[in-house]
């Protein structure tokens, strides 16, 4: 075979040195694999209190509370206390619902329900419209397990269902509460509600009373809320319900059982509601139907909403790897 000479003018090109890592591209792009640094002046996206150790935080929230508990000493004018006392008691409803839709992952469209239940609750069991006057610490805890036994009646059902289907049919069920509230006259007065709802019988209440009892009552249940929410969130039930909402089948494969944890999520998130409905009935002294309206429901997940995913008094803070 004959061999070709390649003629002595013609050089083979040079080889272009490797670009820098980092450096761009003809198209003005870096290289796929390289590392980029990151501009040093970037800081981390969470909250300066999420940063702060734990004893801190905890000794802040302690001072804020306190600081709410000394505004009646230093204010006599009861509109503000009427805003802080609503303030408390939608606060309470959000605490609740925050561990349905933020914690466990369930869209429910119809808490408000739980509401009217506790408030109906402690109506019934504190006024005249069926003889029944029982003192505050039965009819508060008898209002939270009303809402929690409703809860996991509706939701051993329902909770099969995911997504869209779920929040119609929590959607539904806030509605037929409050057309059953204002349908049952014999029980619960009609569209008329029941009036006349006996004051909380604890040291300092009395009828005509002035609203600072009513502001303390409201305010331990803030903190009784938000502290349960914050050990819940914390411990092995708060884990379990955030590996559900974040992938139902690998949680399965780690041997739990997902309506077990749902239920639970719907009954502790309408006990706090239940709670709430029955302080609402003594501040209001008297309840009706036209209360507990599903626009309500949309203004308690308004809140869960914006206050951040399962944000209690400060954005979330991921757990330590060390």
């Amino acid at each position: 075979m004959s061999q070709h000479r390649v003629p002595d003018d013609v050089t083979a090109p040079a080889t272009a040195p490797p670009p820098h890592p980092g450096a761009s591209t003809s198209a003005g792009r870096p290289n796929l694999g390289d590392h980029v640094p990151m501009p040093a002046h970037r800081s981390d996206s969470r909250g300066l209190l999420t940063r702060l150790p734990t004893r801190v935080r905890v000794g802040l929230a302690a001072l804020f509370f306190v600081v709410l508990a000394l505004i009646p000493t230093f204010s006599s004018q009861q509109y503000y206390l009427d805003v802080l006392i609503k303030v408390g008691l939608w606060a309470m409803l959000a605490c609740g619902l925050n561990i349905v839709v933020a914690q466990a992952g369930l869209l429910d469209l119809g808490y408000i329900a739980f509401w009217g239940v506790g408030a109906y609750t402690t109506a019934l069991f504190s006024s005249t419209a069926h003889d029944l006057h029982l003192p505050t610490w039965v009819c508060l805890p008898a209002s939270a397990a009303a809402a929690a036994v409703f809860a996991i009646i509706i939701g051993f059902p329902t909770l099969r269902l995911r997504g869209d289907y779920l929040a119609i049919v929590t959607l539904g069920f806030g509605e037929i509460v409050r057309i059953a509230l204002n349908n049952l006259v014999t029980l619960t007065g009609g569209p008329s509600g029941i009036q006349a709802i006996d004051p909380p019988t604890l040291p300092g209440f009395e009828a005509g009373s002035q609203l600072a009892p009513y502001y303390y009552l409201v305010l331990a249940g803030v903190v009784l809320a938000v502290a349960v929410s914050v050990w819940l969130r914390r411990g092995r039930l708060g884990m379990a319900w955030v590996a559900l909402r974040d992938d139902e089948l690998a949680a399965r494969a780690s041997g739990l059982y997902p309506l077990r944890y749902y239920l639970l999520a719907f009954g502790l998130g309408a006990t706090f509601a239940g709670l709430s409905g029955g302080m609402f009935a003594y501040v209001q002294a008297a309840v009706s139907p036209d209360s507990f309206t599903v626009d309500q429901s949309f203004q308690v997940l308004a809140i869960v909403v914006l206050a951040g995913r399962t944000s209690v008094c400060s954005p979330n803070r991921p757990p330590s790897t060390t």
